[in-house]
């Protein structure tokens, strides 16, 4: 059999496709809740249903998929894991059928639409759950230590392509074939990538097309990172007591609320509060979650810059992360000059909301690699279901929100 050079690569590129389509599939329904609002006429309150139970989904779902994961390895977690979340995906296009049959046993005053996509959500959430769990999993035992900075930059960059791409796409499967298309296509997309990932995947030890180069540098560079010290299994107590995991949790407590607001309200809006039809709040939705590409990448970039200059990775990291921790801020978007201000859908107030985007995106991918440095293997697989948690409690807690909230920020 043929051998492929690099091949490390090839599995960050479906590494990163897979980041992709979990995206393209957690934003259709975001993208189509204006339509799908305006044709059943639901309130802002039954979408915030809606969204919330993809959310408590993605809270409670990293511990037993992780759990899952770590029993099935990485090519078999992740491949169940997508057909999961696609399945749901695609089903999500039969929610008022699915919410007429569980209506009559289901002891809840929701109208039957809302149901459906709510058991939907909330199985499409515990899919999604797994993807970062498994993508971090699949890097730890491909690439190097030296190299996870920016391999983490492009791999979660596949979050902000695909919350870019989904505007697009949605809005044209929308414009052409209605809403229930719009989830079985992209819901397709991840069976195409089953089949690659079944194709492709193995641990570098088993697979038979790696170069021998390949994988003697894979395993050298692993070994030196294991030698460091000999970690037991650690408990999720002993997590509490690591400084670095208290530091990054308090940070994704304030920062991950103010993305997933922008993730699931920009789209309705901009048609709702800013009367935008739906070609541009597509395009708008687009430009605004671009910066947030430049933001993952520049940030894996930036920070492997400084380690090769010869800054030490707690420094460097801390370097880049600094001055987009006070770009974050809100009132950065009020200082904006006036003729950027003075029309509701121009492209600069646009991209000030896409600017907060690339640096909550950077300030995140920076903080899971400090991280990833400065904890074992063994702690981070406890780790990584540990963090959002919290976070998205504090966004359950409002989870009604209505989109003229943006409004206060970007008058």
């Amino acid at each position: 059999m043929k051998r492929i050079p690099h091949l490390r690569w090839y599995i960050l590129v479906l590494i990163f496709l897979a980041t992709i389509i979990n995206y393209l599939d957690r934003m259709t329904i975001n993208v189509s809740a204006p339509v799908i609002a305006k044709l059943y006429h639901l309130s802002n309150e039954d979408l915030a249903v809606v969204f919330s139970a993809f959310l408590w989904a993605y809270t409670l779902g990293p511990g037993p998929m992780g759990w899952v994961v770590d029993k099935l390895g990485s090519r078999n977690g992740y491949a169940l894991s997508m057909g999961l979340w696609s399945g749901a995906g695609v089903l999500t296009a039969a929610a008022l059928y699915i919410g007429k049959v569980l209506d009559p046993i289901v002891p809840l005053s929701i109208v039957p639409i809302v149901l459906g996509f709510v058991v939907c959500r909330f199985v499409l959430g515990v899919g999604e759950s797994a993807n970062w769990p498994v993508a971090i999993k699949s890097i730890s035992e491909w690439f190097a230590p030296k190299e996870r900075s920016l391999v983490m930059g492009i791999f979660n960059s596949g979050s902000s392509v695909g919350v870019a791409v989904a505007p697009l796409l949605c809005a044209y499967l929308l414009a052409v074939w209605g809403w229930q298309a719009a989830f079985v296509v992209v819901g397709l997309i991840g069976f195409v990538w089953i089949a690659l990932w079944l194709t492709l995947y193995r641990p570098p030890a088993e697979h038979p097309r790696i170069t021998e180069q390949e994988l003697a540098y894979i395993q050298t560079e692993q070994a030196k990172e294991h030698s460091i010290e000999d970690v037991k299994r650690a408990k999720w107590l002993d997590l509490l007591r690591v400084r670095q995991v208290v530091g990054v949790a308090c940070t994704r407590f304030f920062m991950d609320p103010i993305w997933w607001f922008y993730t699931f309200w920009l789209p309705t809006y901009f048609m709702q509060d800013r009367h935008l039809d739906l070609k541009k709040m597509a395009v708008f939705t687009f430009f605004s979650f671009v910066a947030s590409d430049l933001g993952n990448i520049f940030g894996g970039w930036a920070s492997s810059a400084l380690i090769k200059r010869g800054y030490s990775i707690n420094s460097a990291r801390k370097m880049v992360m600094t001055p987009f921790t006070w770009n974050t801020m809100p009132h950065k978007a009020r200082r904006l000059p006036p003729i950027l201000r003075r029309r509701p859908e121009y492209p600069g107030k646009i991209s000030a909301m896409g600017g907060h985007k690339a640096c909550l995106s950077q300030f995140s991918l920076i903080s899971f690699s400090l991280l990833d440095q400065q904890i074992r293997v063994q702690l981070r697989q406890n780790l990584i279901p540990l963090l959002p948690v919290h976070a998205y409690v504090l966004l359950h807690q409002h989870p009604a929100l209505s989109p003229v909230q943006v409004h206060h920020l970007y008058p």
